[in-house]
């Protein structure tokens, strides 16, 4: 009708397209809409934290500094009229970062992570996720998901490991116990950052060891077997943000060793046995799950300190 308006019937025009704008507001008005169901909010950001991980990390409360939530219930806020909680259709885009698990007869489900919004560190949140819910025959607008991960690892410095026991491996009072005093001990300060680059504190995590190989012309594999894969609770933490990581070769006093175990140190010391490591975050048991963190360091154990160079980080993908 508005293309037969001439221009001397610009007030009743106006008129006409004003009426036009109320109505398209008053249409929106009757869609449904999706909210944050912890505050009634219109956007979401919740965690990754490896395939099939529904739930983290109660060791992580336990620690002090809350959970990461893997799962985000929403709600939705229906237009007049519509009472059919049935009818809710659920949808994504893109259909590969987001799942949905609704409450069937209720107006609201759960989202989860399917993976990490970014694979590369960004400098600020862009929520590159949406949902949308179709109540009764209408979609709602569009309603934004920020799915974060922990996802760079680094390292700090090595060092030999003191305290009251002393250095070495009497550091450990358990070594010293069974009598393995004759060796060293050291640490690594591991941490991690999310997509943001913020700093991850406490959560349950761990390591996993592969593709050990004794160095030709030593026998250390007589006598010692190369460390375990194993995990971290969240409260074993020394801090916040860091976890530190054990390294060291210990053994009883006398035991016919080639090459010797000596100081900590770098110097004058032979290559034993080499490995690789696999950092996770999200869980402490070792069963393949859990955001990667670092894929494949090459550690190194010598006669007198154990190396570990950092392998591909972030590793998305592993």
């Amino acid at each position: 009708m508005r293309r037969f308006v001439v221009p001397r019937y610009a007030a009743l025009a106006s008129l006409f397209v004003a009426g036009f704008l109320l109505f398209a507001n008053g249409a929106s008005a009757q869609q449904p809409h999706v909210l944050n169901a912890a505050d009634g909010s219109s956007s979401a950001a919740f965690w990754y934290l490896g395939s099939g991980m529904a739930s983290c990390c109660s060791d992580s409360a336990a620690a002090g500094v809350g959970s990461y939530y893997t799962m985000w219930k929403v709600i939705v806020q229906p237009q007049p009229g519509c009472t059919d909680a049935d009818s809710l259709i659920w949808g994504t885009s893109p259909s590969n970062l987001l799942g949905i698990l609704p409450s069937p007869g209720t107006w609201d489900a759960m989202l989860f992570g399917l993976r990490p919004s970014y694979t590369s560190p960004q400098s600020s949140v862009i929520y590159n996720a949406q949902v949308t819910v179709t109540a009764c025959g209408v979609t709602s607008p569009a309603f934004p998901v920020f799915v974060n991960t922990p996802l760079v690892f680094s390292e700090a410095a090595q060092g030999e490991y003191c305290n009251a026991y002393g250095c070495n491996c009497n550091a450990w009072p358990s070594y010293v116990q069974a009598g393995n005093t004759y060796g060293y001990g050291g640490f690594y300060n591991d941490s991690a950052t999310d997509i943001l680059g913020n700093s991850i504190i406490r959560i349950d995590l761990h390591e996993e060891f592969a593709d050990w190989s004794w160095y030709p012309g030593t026998n250390w594999s007589r006598y010692m077997d190369p460390p375990p894969s194993g995990g971290w609770l969240a409260t074993d933490w020394p801090s916040q943000t860091i976890w530190r990581d054990y390294v060291g070769a210990c053994f009883p006093g006398g035991d016919p060793l080639n090459p010797l175990v000596e100081s900590w140190t770098t110097y004058g010391t032979s290559l034993v046995v080499t490995g690789v490591q696999t950092f996770r975050a999200g869980t402490a048991q070792v069963n393949g799950q859990g955001a990667c963190l670092a894929y494949k360091n090459n550690m190194s154990y010598y006669s007198g300190y154990a190396a570990d160079n950092i392998g591909v980080t972030p590793c998305s993908g592993y």
